[in-house]
């Protein structure tokens, strides 16, 4: 069910923001484990909708497994943007060569394929392999602790503005201002939605979850139609006739 609710938020969303402690090691990408499992429920056109639905139900679907058929590779253009954002960062950017490198590098680095054959490894690999399928455009940012002392951590939130570090607010306003001029209005082939247009497009994705089957981009965007395009005939014929 938590997978659902994830495909359902990323259907709509159009700036995905990843909000994580600490550096991108095993746990932090454990965490993001149900982005793999992401074309198992979310399908561009309704055709396989039934099948995947069967599946499921008599508990065939294989959660290791990234489906790379050709219409599941091309989720991505239907996919937001990635921000992971990770706070309390303590590590030094830089490669094994002591340069200096930028946190979208961090994040890729982290997103490369690691060697080995154990399944510990290869399950990692396929999350990594799915953040990068599905997420083309994707970028990270970091944020250091807004304190230096253990105890004044653990009451941060009563911490006035102007005693937190330095370095922390300018990171914070930083990314407040990324967030501000890189989230866009959510498009669907190629159209804008308005706030109508986005309830009407989740009404299918919301019947299709709650009666077990595989929410279809397709289907959402022609119902969308048919709900929208009887309101533009009207408005043309008070226009011109």
């Amino acid at each position: 069910y938590v997978t659902k609710i994830f495909a359902f938020a990323v259907l709509l969303s159009s700036y995905f923001i990843f909000n994580s402690f600490g550096v991108i090691d095993e746990g932090a990408l454990y965490k993001l484990s149900l982005v793999s499992n992401l074309s198992k429920h979310i399908q561009i056109s309704s055709n396989k909708a039934d099948a995947g639905s069967a599946d499921a139900k008599k508990g065939k679907s294989k959660a290791k497994e990234i489906d790379t058929t050709p219409e599941n590779s091309q989720l991505s253009t239907f996919f937001p943007s990635f921000m992971w954002l990770l706070r309390d960062f303590t590590l030094d950017l830089v490669d094994q060569d002591n340069r200096a490198i930028t946190p979208k590098q961090y994040l890729e680095e982290a997103l490369l394929q690691k060697p080995g054959n154990t399944e510990r490894i290869k399950e990692k690999n396929q999350i990594r392999q799915a953040i990068t399928d599905f997420f083309r455009d994707r970028e990270c940012f970091t944020i250091v602790r807004p304190v230096n002392d253990e105890k004044a951590l653990r009451t941060v939130d009563q911490i006035p503005a102007d005693k937190l570090r330095p370095e922390f607010m300018k990171q914070v306003n930083d990314f407040k201002q990324k967030v501000l001029w890189s989230t866009r209005p959510k498009t669907l082939f190629g159209k804008t939605l308005s706030g109508e247009g986005l309830v009407i497009f989740c009404k299918p994705y919301v019947n299709a979850i709650n009666h077990g089957a595989v929410p279809s981009i397709r289907n959402a965007w022609e119902n969308l139609g048919l709900v929208e395009n009887p309101k533009i005939l009207k408005a043309c014929v008070r226009v011109y006739i």
